[in-house]
């Protein structure tokens, strides 16, 4: 039996890969047009019960579903809350430069591979080089 959704349930929805069709780049993808009113119509209807969840930065979030709702980015890392409030859970990682240094060695050896520095995270980009998830899960559990 499928769950029943009703307007007492929060939403927190993913943007990437389910709000959104995956492209090759988060710059790439393509917006549904009415996707902003869309969300809000739904928060409407919840009482603001709604939140994006995305491994995207806040400013990338809102460009792509409009206005400003709460939001968790760049996985967890940055925080929005329903007022507006931008909370950091974790300022700092430890080894961020040897970690970084080491990724874009791995990733030096893959063409396609991009690793893309955040606020508290590095992420390594590797859908156009499948074949280099392997050697970067290895440099990674390092």
């Amino acid at each position: 039996m499928e769950p029943i959704l009703t307007r007492e349930h929060a939403l927190f929805l993913d943007l990437d890969g389910t709000l959104l069709e995956f492209a090759p780049t988060a710059e790439e993808v393509a917006v549904p047009a009415g996707l902003g009113a869309m969300l809000g119509g739904l928060a409407a209807q919840r009482d603001g019960a709604l939140a994006i969840l995305s491994g995207r930065t806040l400013a990338q979030i809102d460009a792509v579903t409009g206005p400003p709702f709460p939001a968790g980015a760049e996985h967890g890392f940055v925080l929005r809350d329903a007022a507006g409030a931008i909370h950091h859970p974790l300022r700092e990682t430890a080894n961020r430069p040897a970690w970084r240094a080491a990724l874009e060695e791995a990733a030096a050896a893959h063409p396609g591979v991009r690793i893309e520095v955040k606020s508290a995270s590095l992420v390594a980009h590797y859908r156009a080089a499948p074949g280099a998830g392997a050697a970067l899960g290895e440099t990674i559990g390092r």
